[in-house]
């Protein structure tokens, strides 16, 4: 269930990073939607701990340590990485 949660939420979160590519202008340079990608991605990373860390912890009965979020951190990063190159290929 939680890999299909990453995936709905992956794919949901790519489409609202298209749509606000959108509105930044039509003729983002592929680096530059690659940086954007990287930074929108580290956003999501700062807010969703704080949005679902408990819940999770509560949930899972787990307590996230700072290794687990490091590499949360570092599955972000790929994910803006991935988004920022798959973007301008699709459009």
């Amino acid at each position: 269930m939680s890999v299909a949660m990453h995936l709905l939420h992956g794919a949901a979160l790519g489409i609202l990073f298209r749509v606000l590519l959108g509105s930044v202008g039509t003729t983002t340079p592929p680096s530059t939607v690659l940086i954007y990608a990287i930074l929108y991605s580290g956003i999501l990373w700062i807010i969703s701990p704080f949005l679902t860390r408990r819940l999770f912890e509560l949930a899972g009965g787990f307590r996230m340590t700072r290794r687990g979020l490091a590499v949360s951190f570092l599955a972000h990063m790929v994910y803006g990485g991935f988004l920022g190159l798959l973007i301008p290929v699709l459009v």
